[in-house]
């Protein structure tokens, strides 16, 4: 599972084109809940990552040895490049975000992964459990 931190220091310098990023930019309020939730499905196999705090080459390691990456729409899901083929991909995100979900959807089903769109009302809203359940469900009878 990855979720977001707050911003580097960098997206406030004047070098950076984009000024927001982490959990300025999206966040789930109730990632903890969820997080508890998952490890309760699969204990003793869930992650919790920070992609900022990880070197390039932890992440790669990270996501080549995924099942199952749940994390929400940004570009840390553009790691998925780095799983092994026919893993699932649980993308959180929310429902008016569809074109930008498009994309992470068209780029799993090339590289073989099953994407499992989670809908999130708003960007910085809750997610219902019951919806990470359905997802996780899903997710483990894709890669049996």
């Amino acid at each position: 599972m990855i979720n977001r931190t707050e911003p580097l220091a960098f997206y406030k310098s004047d070098e950076s084109e984009n000024k927001t990023s982490g959990i300025e930019r999206r966040s789930i309020p109730n990632f903890i809940e969820l997080y508890d939730k998952v490890c309760e499905m699969c204990p003793n196999v869930v992650k919790l990552i920070y992609p900022e705090e990880h070197t390039l080459f932890e992440q790669i390691e990270f996501f080549n040895n995924a099942d199952i990456v749940i994390a929400q729409h940004g570009a840390a899901l553009v790691n998925m490049v780095f799983c092994k083929p026919d893993r699932a991909i649980i993308e959180i995100s929310s429902s008016f975000n569809t074109a930008q979900r498009m994309n992470v959807r068209v780029l799993a089903e090339n590289l073989g992964h099953h994407h499992i769109p989670v809908d999130q009302d708003e960007e910085h809203s809750p997610v219902d459990v019951n919806k990470i359940v359905s997802a996780v469900k899903d997710a483990l009878v894709s890669i049996a």
